[in-house]
């Protein structure tokens, strides 16, 4: 599978995990995704599972750290990020996927029916939500 195509993969789970997340808390709280070296995705990373009493800003930060982490034990070949998002009172699902050489960031809105969520079709914004998930160590 070229890096591409894991990434088109990874986003695609990472858009069922945020609306499940969504269905069972709804909110779409930061978590993490990563695929390992034999193409399995792991299960979400939900800091607000192990971090009681922490804000939004600083889960996201720490599931950050996760994949970082992931990334410099050289355990993964794609990670993604995801967390709700709000702006002038409109809620969407953000997404960060990186492999060593392909970074996609969208925003899909949440759209509610009949007491069901889904995701609406992705903005592709500017910027990301963190920059270099997928760093290596520089070598020396």
């Amino acid at each position: 599978m070229s890096e591409k195509e894991l990434t088109l993969a990874l986003l695609e789970v990472a858009q069922s995990t945020a609306i499940q997340i969504l269905d069972q808390i709804q909110e779409v709280v930061p978590h993490a995704l990563t695929v390992d070296k034999e193409g399995q995705v792991s299960v979400p990373y939900l800091p607000h599972e192990h971090l009681e009493g922490v804000g939004w800003e600083d889960l996201l930060k720490r599931a950050a750290e996760h994949l970082r982490e992931q990334v410099a034990q050289d355990a993964v070949t794609a990670v993604a990020l995801g967390v709700e998002l709000e702006n002038e009172g409109e809620r969407g699902v953000g997404i960060q996927v990186e492999t060593p050489n392909e970074t996609v960031f969208q925003i899909f809105p949440i759209v509610e029916k009949d007491g069901k969520h889904s995701l609406g079709d992705p903005l592709e914004p500017d910027g990301l939500l963190f920059e270099d998930l997928y760093q290596r160590p520089s070598a020396g």
